[in-house]
């Protein structure tokens, strides 16, 4: 009781109230790594099939992946907006997106009989949106992104997060004046994604891809590559080129070396077969977690989304869309960052970048003072970064043990001999499993210096 008191008014946050409960008996619908490691690590709960509860260690990772994502977008000029999830019948019927969807499409009718969906993208609602608001060259271009919940009824979900029903994703829709404009500002958004996927140290190819039911005459994906991954992708090496594998007449077509007769059709080569024997042909699996259109006029003839030029004549306006799936992310992150022990997040995405942990309930009272001085210094060079294990009853093996199947890059330890060199700390590194005595100032100013 005397222990759980001390702790009653301690301004700091405590490991042991948040709600990340260690689950010992994983699901057996768990079956690939990352899927395990985020339900036995606290990071997610199934709540249905397909539908997962995202729990504070997990949300506090997807705030972090919208930070960066949100960094580079709007470098670009990009500005944020939320547009409504349920979205009438009417726009995605006008579209012809309505009967296309299938019933991946959630639908829903209000009292008044009226129909809707839950949006699983909004190409619709904001070229709609546009073209009541943009008349003239001068407000042009426009870039607008969310991040949003979206909602697609799976057939089969799986491995957690990477396939789902309801999941999180930030759509960017761009407007430009001609298609040199908007095939530049496609680019441009490739180079963000490449500096987003880069900065939270998510491993990635981009390859050519199928425009599907998005529409356009431009798309490139990104992957994280991965044995779960659900798309094949064939890379040429010889020609450096990748595709994904419903883009693969495209590999053969466009093959400097193509041997095939010109009266040959790509269609009738195999997935493994290259078109040349200069060339080399490999074969991998991906997590697509980027996905990048260029959609000219599709929608914006739709919609009638047009504008005056500087001669005064009227032009259409040329559109692009791009998605990143936060959710799915969290999910490759967990996949490729990961180790014997559990998750090891880069810091850019930790939820925490520091664990202060209590050890031994000797002169308590001290280490809780020392640990509070320690706390404030790291809070003002990491802000909202750094938890306090304040969990003295429970054995030490077992705390280090949940501590790093949470991934927090790094834990100081307060033991009894803390107090004997209170400017020195014991650090224990996630991503290396080296424990170290260091001066505080000098673990400081690396902290400061990484953030």
């Amino acid at each position: 009781l005397f222990v759980c008191c001390l702790f009653v008014c301690v301004k700091m946050k405590l490991i042991g109230r948040v709600i990340a409960p260690i689950v010992k008996d994983v699901p057996i619908t768990a079956t690939v790594k990352s899927h395990r490691l985020l339900v036995q690590a606290g990071f997610i709960a199934q709540s249905a099939s397909g539908m997962f509860s995202l729990l504070p260690f997990a949300f506090r990772v997807l705030e972090n992946i919208k930070k960066v994502v949100r960094v580079e977008l709007d470098k670009m000029g990009a500005d944020e907006l939320y547009l409504p999830i349920v979205t009438e019948a009417a726009l995605w019927k006008h579209s012809g997106r309505w009967d296309e969807a299938g019933e991946e499409l959630f639908r829903l009718k209000d009292r008044k009989d009226h129909t809707f969906c839950l949006a699983a993208t909004h190409e619709e609602t904001v070229t709609k949106l546009v073209a009541s608001n943009i008349s003239t060259y001068r407000q042009l271009p426009v870039y607008v992104y969310q991040t949003q919940t979206k909602f697609r009824d799976e057939l089969r979900p799986r491995h957690g997060l990477v396939r789902a029903r309801e999941f999180v994703m930030k759509d960017m829709y761009t407007f430009d004046r001609t298609e040199d404009e908007a095939k530049d500002t496609y680019f441009k958004t490739i180079e963000a994604y490449k500096a987003i996927f880069s900065r939270i140290q998510l491993p990635f190819e981009i390859v050519d891809a199928d425009t599907g039911m998005i529409g356009g005459s431009l798309s490139h994906e990104f992957h994280v590559p991965t044995s779960i991954g659900e798309d094949t992708l064939v890379t040429c090496n010889t020609c450096n080129k990748s595709v994904n594998m419903e883009k693969i007449e495209d590999l053969v077509s466009n093959c400097q070396h193509n041997e095939y007769p010109e009266d040959v059709p790509a269609t009738s080569t195999t997935s493994a077969s290259p078109p040349s024997s200069y060339c080399e042909w490999v074969e991998s699996k991906g997590i697509e977690v980027g996905h990048a259109f260029y959609l000219g006029k599709k929608y914006s003839n739709m919609f009638d989304a047009q504008y005056t030029d500087k001669d005064g004549q009227q032009r259409t306006i040329e559109m692009g869309c791009y998605g990143i799936g936060i959710s799915r992310i969290l999910s490759a992150l967990a996949e490729v960052h990961s180790d014997d022990e559990g998750l090891v997040w880069p810091s850019q995405v930790a939820p925490f970048q520091v664990c202060i942990c209590l050890v031994g309930k000797k002169q308590l009272d001290d280490k809780l003072q020392h640990c509070q001085t320690l706390y404030d210094q790291l809070q003002k060079v990491c802000p909202d970064n750094i938890i306090v294990d304040e969990r003295v009853n429970s054995k030490f093996k077992n705390r280090m043990e949940q501590l790093r199947m949470v991934g927090i890059p790094h834990i100081i330890i307060i033991g009894d001999k803390a107090l004997d060199n209170k400017h020195t700390v014991e650090v224990l590194s996630r991503t290396t499993s080296e424990k170290k005595h260091i001066p505080f100032a000098k673990f400081l100013a690396a902290l400061s210096h990484h953030n």
